[in-house]
């Protein structure tokens, strides 16, 4: 019997897995209203149930975490003053490739092309991996690159590929499990991808001359981390900025009125996770006793999970290139709940969709999101909370 989730398309990761391995290659992707990726029958008379599709699919074979405590926690912060400047968070990524480059290894990541989508690259040098950096809140237009990571991994280089919880599950079940010394596998902290229909809506609202794109940023730091903002260039010279506190794509994209609907149940964000490290934005450094004099916190902080002995032995060796602390084992105990956690249907959700048919983007976000007056205010206080604390230590 072919694929299960051919007739459930909600519950879709849309990973495109099950066409690769499909002998009769009667599976392809299509999208759904929202632009998801979803896995589609093309001719159910060739389907020779074999059962190939099903074996490979994450959605029928999701490893299961428990929510338990990682083998080692760190806070991390690249010391390149540059690398920081063009990472969303600490730099912890470029870190980990440069690593793998020194070992004349692949990284494989997402890139957004000129037309705004986003699609997987390959890249084998620093300069290729400029465009790999960064936050992009949209999911990729493309099926994951299985054969060809199989590929660089069976010939013996080292392959990195960072990517989702899930897009890094649907990697490890194509290779059967295999736990291979050459393949590092790096995940985030995932809130949940979004809608790429609403991001075109949206770029196509602030594109004024509908010129590609390129390069953006969305999470640009100006003035900091905490205080990001959009900037989105293209490529007959204009320039799109605005702040976290008033662009409408950064001030609903973590609002739940745009997600996947299977990022609602997502079982790949528990812990431990298959992945051999995790990466994500530590927001939470306030929480912290103590923080290291040399962090300096406008630049970006990142939070680096060591799931295995094999990802923390790679972390060691990066001492030359981060300021990495561990992080206090109840600290990130209190915090699992909330990585792992997964998003909530928004209340506001038909009615986003029914308004956004006549208005635009802007203003059906700023009608149907919640004031955002708290968030800031809270941003100040723990601002100002952490230069108390750091003057009195």
């Amino acid at each position: 019997m072919y694929n299960q989730i051919v007739k459930k398309p909600d519950k879709c990761y849309g990973c495109g897995a099950c066409i690769e391995v499909c002998p009769k290659k009667c599976l392809k992707l299509g999208k759904d209203n929202l632009g998801f990726k979803k896995v589609i029958m093309t001719d159910e008379n060739a389907c020779i149930s074999c059962g190939a599709c099903s074996k490979v699919c994450e959605a029928l074979n999701m490893q299961k975490g428990e929510n338990i405590q990682c083998l080692k926690r760190y806070y991390a912060q690249n010391k390149d003053s540059n690398v920081l400047k063009r990472s969303s968070s600490g730099g912890v990524f470029t870190a980990l490739a440069e690593y793998v480059f020194r070992n004349n290894g692949y990284v494989w990541g997402v890139q957004m092309n000129g037309n705004g989508k986003n699609e997987f690259k390959c890249a084998s040098n620093v300069e290729n991996l400029k465009s790999l950096c960064g936050s992009k809140y949209v999911e990729v237009d493309t099926a994951l690159p299985f054969s060809k990571i199989k590929e660089q991994v069976q010939e013996g280089k080292l392959v990195l590929f960072s990517g989702t919880p899930c897009q890094v599950q649907a990697v490890n079940l194509f290779l059967k499990n295999k736990k291979y010394d050459n393949l590092i596998l790096v995940d985030l902290l995932c809130y949940g991808v979004q809608s790429p229909a609403i991001w075109e809506k949206y770029i196509s609202e602030v594109s004024c001359n509908n010129s590609k794109i390129s390069n953006v940023q969305m999470r640009y730091k100006e003035p900091s981390w905490e205080n990001y903002a959009m900037k989105i260039e293209f490529d007959d010279g204009t320039i799109y900025k605005k702040s976290r506190w008033k662009d409408p794509y950064l001030l609903s994209y973590a609002t739940n009125l745009y997600n996947r609907t299977i990022c609602m149940n997502c079982e790949a964000k528990k812990f431990p996770r298959v992945s051999d490290i995790t990466l994500g934005d530590f927001w939470q450094i306030d929480t912290l006793p103590v923080i290291s004099k040399e962090i300096n916190i406008d630049s970006g902080v990142s939070i680096v999970l060591a799931h295995n002995e094999k990802g923390n032995e790679i972390l060691k060796q990066l001492d030359e290139y981060l300021y990495m602390h561990e992080l206090p084992k109840q600290i990130f105990t209190n915090m699992i709940e909330r990585f792992s956690g997964c998003s909530k249907k928004n209340s506001n959700k038909e009615q986003f969709f029914k308004q956004l048919k006549t208005e635009s983007f802007e203003k059906t976000v700023k009608d149907n999101i919640d004031s955002q007056t708290y968030t800031w205010l809270r941003f100040k206080y723990l601002k100002v909370k952490r230069i108390l604390k750091r003057i009195k230590n």
